[in-house]
């Protein structure tokens, strides 16, 4: 995948080369998520003020709440026949599990400092392409766990702040693997959002920007 922008922060970087940071995509799900110009504009252009900022009057579900219906769904999914085409999975985690989360957000945070130097029309590749990425990731999760489901038990949350609360839960994988996940929440216009996945204290959005970093750095020399 190659773009013809650039943006300049001591020297001009292609954006490929940022992008390539973030991961390999899984060619199906990749393009079937280009095929979706609806989900596309919605990740682009979804709020993504941080949490302290917006005055909005609390939604309807807490994010406890929201974690339990979306991991309901993901285990109802993981409880049919795997679908034949890859298309069907994605199709699922667009519809039923993306919208969950604030993408414009998580990749302005994994971006950091160098997101403000992007041109506008390159803050919404970047963002476009982050979210096929993560997207993408939990496509080829959800396949990988299709004939061993995972059991999930223990949900708690907590408050961090006035519009900030981590959602925690026990995932037990192949009986005997156990895996403390963490969600963080943030509430933005659009309601409660998940903007982190931590699994055992490993931070997904410190992942990728450490991925983003090294391969600025590279593109330096």
């Amino acid at each position: 995948m190659e773009f013809k922008y650039v943006f300049s922060y001591h020297k001009s970087l292609k954006l490929a080369s940022i992008i390539i940071a973030l991961g390999t995509f899984n060619v199906q799900a990749s393009s079937h998520f280009q095929a979706n110009p609806q989900m596309n504009a919605a990740v682009v252009h979804a709020p993504a003020l941080h949490a302290s900022t917006v005055q909005i009057p609390r939604p309807e579900l807490n994010p406890q709440q929201l974690l339990e219906k979306s991991l309901a769904k993901v285990l109802y999914f993981l409880s049919q026949p795997l679908p034949g085409n890859m298309d069907e999975v994605t199709n699922f985690v667009i519809a039923e599990v993306a919208p969950n989360f604030d993408f414009k957000y998580m990749s302005r945070w994994v971006a950091g400092r160098y997101y403000a130097h992007m041109p506008a029309q390159e803050k919404q590749l970047f963002t476009a392409d982050f979210t096929r990425t993560f997207v993408t990731n939990m496509v080829n999760k959800i396949v990988n766990y299709s004939q061993n489901p995972p059991m999930i038990s223990g949900f708690r949350s907590k408050q961090v702040g006035k519009n900030e609360a981590v959602v925690s839960a026990d995932i037990l994988y192949n009986q005997n693997q156990q895996v403390l996940v963490e969600f963080r929440y943030l509430l933005t216009r659009n309601g409660w959002k998940a903007v982190d996945i931590k699994a055992n204290g490993m931070s997904a959005l410190m992942y990728y920007r450490n991925q983003f970093a090294a391969k600025l750095r590279s593109a330096r020399y």
